[in-house]
């Protein structure tokens, strides 16, 4: 009996802690579903680029290897450099809208929007200052906007109108289309609106932004984008994609017209040298009273060949000739 009230009291503090214990997993599981509902997610659009072999095809001829700086037998590296270099990124933003960014601001999540946004937006900064700051929006339910710039300077409107701060000019038209298409989609609420500068825009997605190369000794490139908007990542990918293909035929379509042009050349050139050395050839023949043997002793041969063919009728005619005058001559006996 002692030993197990022993026993007993040696178990009561697990038994009083088990409580506190059960309390503070629960806490812990709620805080955490409570920070995967409300934390922003991060999603990756990836695409696959084959390059082209150059140890197969035209890109393996002698010519195209010589006139094209770029063609080598190990190149992957340097297309991945030239997949995610300022220039291309560039132009792809150029087929993007990332300079503007709309974010519907709730009391506890603020979301960017992208192409879910209820309204049209065009901001033309005139102070640099402004850039990648933000712009508070309120749209009430008559379509009366107040919109806040980052100096706290107000500007309110109508929707469809043009505001004017003293550092920017921002324009709101509805999306008409979007709003149609999605009747339960809100426009009356509190957003906000930030203006990027494009170098800053293209650091940031740079970070982000991840081209390597499959493997080594295969010539595959793997382009990535990770974005909290899945369809932002998505059309980051696809523009990047297409701009990259683009410059690439361009760079070959160069290598290619160079290459006919060289051919050409060359070929003129050829033809400059033949008709030279046929020019030469036939001011030798005149000079030195030369004729082509071989076309003369052609032309004799046939003419030999119509006398031939001449005496041989007239040898025919000769022996019908004779056979009529036998045959007069032994009518004319035969008569007397």
């Amino acid at each position: 009996m002692n030993e197990l009230k022993k026993n007993l009291r040696t178990l009561r503090p697990l038994w009083t802690g088990l409580p506190v214990l059960a309390l503070t997993t629960g806490l812990s599981l709620t805080a955490a579903w409570q920070y995967l509902r409300y934390a922003t997610p991060m999603y990756e659009s990836t695409a696959k680029i084959k390059l082209a072999d150059v140890n197969e095809g035209l890109l393996n001829t002698t010519l195209i290897k010589n006139l094209d700086a770029f063609s080598g037998d190990n190149r992957t590296s340097a297309e991945v450099e030239l997949a995610r270099s300022p220039l291309l990124l560039g132009r792809a933003l150029d087929r993007l809208h990332f300079d503007l960014s709309t974010y519907r601001v709730g009391q506890v999540q603020t979301t960017e929007m992208y192409r879910a946004s209820p309204f049209l937006a065009s901001v033309q900064l005139t102070n640099p200052k402004w850039a990648e700051q933000k712009f508070d929006l309120r749209i009430d339910a008559a379509g009366g906007v107040k919109l806040t710039a980052p100096s706290g300077e107000v500007a309110q409107g109508q929707m469809g109108q043009t505001l004017r701060l003293s550092g920017a000019t921002v324009r709101l038209t509805r999306n008409d289309s979007l709003l149609q298409a999605r009747p339960d989609l809100a426009l009356a609420d509190h957003y906000r609106l930030v203006q990027h500068e494009r170098g800053h825009l293209m650091d940031d997605i740079a970070g982000r932004l991840d081209v390597t190369s499959t493997d080594h000794n295969v010539p595959v490139l793997r382009i990535s984008y990770q974005s909290p908007v899945p369809q932002k990542a998505a059309d980051l990918v696809n523009a990047l994609s297409a701009v990259y293909l683009e410059d690439y035929l361009t760079m070959k379509y160069k290598v290619v017209n160079t290459a006919a042009e060289t051919i050409g050349e060359q070929i003129k050139d050829v033809q400059r040298t033949l008709s030279h050395s046929e020019d030469t050839v036939e001011q030798y023949r005149d000079l030195k009273r030369i004729v082509n043997i071989k076309q003369e002793t052609d032309t004799d041969l046939h003419k030999v060949s119509e006398l031939k063919m001449q005496r041989s009728n007239l040898e025919m005619s000769l022996a019908a000739a004779n056979d009529l005058y036998k045959y007069m001559s032994d009518g004319k006996r035969n008569a007397l």
